[in-house]
């Protein structure tokens, strides 16, 4: 099984988000606690961890902040956690210290583990660079324990960044409106070829997180926090690492302003959510579950399989863009033939599995 991978970890860690500017953060807080002071891994701990979970299992774990914090706070005992970086991982494991943390280097895509091995599982942003999101949460599903826990804080926003039409021109009318003091001079639209440049995997099937996460599990609560404004706004703001500009008055007015027509068109579903707060509990009909999750996985491999030969496209209009930004002209008849090709193979797989499914 050929996967997408980013084995640098040149492009993580960097940069600023929106969760770093204090208000923000109050208001993230505040949608997924209640508490405007309480972020959601003390919440978690307090509500489901009053006896530390035994053994949990960190996806894509990076450098390994949160196996430690979770370890350091008592949420957990144990940890085993895996990454497909070296360089992420021999940082990792230089940091942990005395605690005990197995440390795996391993593709989410190919990785499996034993039945029943873990009584917590933790996603913090690792599933939205999951490829084989079907297959991976099914091996979660047959790895946790059956009164084990997911706990999961992740970005489920549209797949590469590639915003509607509404959303993008609701982002830059709000952003317009916006004083000189905080207004983003270098918003541009997710350019598709350079993100597939530089990290293939990123956001890959963000969209499908919550529906593959709401197959194999049963949600005990879900809190949103919204995003679909704010986040583009107030990330990679230069103007927003200046502690005295978001001192000022106009500033913070701004920024409330931004945070409250974010919450109502999130509310209306004119833009979509971006971030969300869950905590599930493994479904108890795992024959069930694993025979639905047969026919998505079909689905899933004929979708991976020809999005490999069309440049790791997904969609037509996506596929045109990668056309659209290739200089040779050989190349992008080339391209244009391999889809005319392709789609028509990959359509009637699909509807032959659909059709014929038991």
């Amino acid at each position: 099984m050929k996967t997408v991978t980013n084995l640098s970890s040149e492009v993580y860690y960097q940069g600023q988000y929106w969760n770093n500017i204090p208000q923000v953060l109050r208001y993230i807080c505040k949608k997924f606690t209640g508490d405007e002071n309480k972020w959601w891994i003390e919440d978690f701990r307090e509500r489901y961890a009053v006896q530390p979970f035994k053994h949990g299992l960190f996806l894509n774990c990076g450098d390994g902040r949160w196996e430690r914090e979770f370890i350091d706070k008592n949420i957990v005992e144990s940890a085993t956690a895996f990454d497909i970086s070296p360089d992420l991982l021999k940082k990792a494991d230089s940091l942990k210290e005395k605690r005990s943390i197995n440390y795996i280097l391993a593709d989410a895509n190919k990785i499996r583990f034993k039945k029943s091995s873990f009584d917590l599982v933790v996603n913090i942003a690792a599933l939205h660079h999951v490829q084989y999101i079907n297959r991976l949460c099914e091996i979660l599903l047959l790895s946790l324990k059956s009164d084990g826990y997911l706990v999961s804080f992740d970005y489920i926003g549209p797949y590469r960044n590639q915003y509607s039409f509404i959303n993008w021109l609701l982002i830059k009318i709000i952003n317009n409106s916006l004083s000189e003091n905080i207004r983003k001079l270098n918003l541009g639209y997710p350019h598709l070829p350079t993100m597939l440049k530089q990290d293939p995997t990123e956001a890959i099937h963000s969209n499908l997180i919550l529906k593959t996460i709401y197959r194999f599990f049963d949600i005990i609560e879900r809190n949103d926090a919204g995003g679909g404004i704010a986040y583009t706004i107030f990330t990679h703001n230069p103007k927003l690492l200046d502690e005295k500009v978001l001192d000022l008055p106009q500033t913070r007015l701004d920024i409330n302003q931004v945070l409250k027509l974010d919450h109502a068109l999130s509310k209306l579903r004119i833009i979509p959510n971006f971030f969300s707060y869950l905590i599930a509990k493994p479904k108890k009909d795992l024959q069930i579950q694993i025979k639905k999750s047969k026919y998505f996985q079909v689905i899933e491999n004929i979708r991976e399989e020809y999005s490999l030969k069309l440049e790791n496209s997904y969609t037509i209009k996506d596929y045109l863009i990668l056309i659209k930004n290739c200089r040779s002209q050989r190349k992008r008849v080339k391209m244009a033939l391999q889809y005319i090709s392709t789609s028509p193979v990959k359509f009637f797989k699909i509807l032959r599995h659909f059709l014929f499914r038991r």
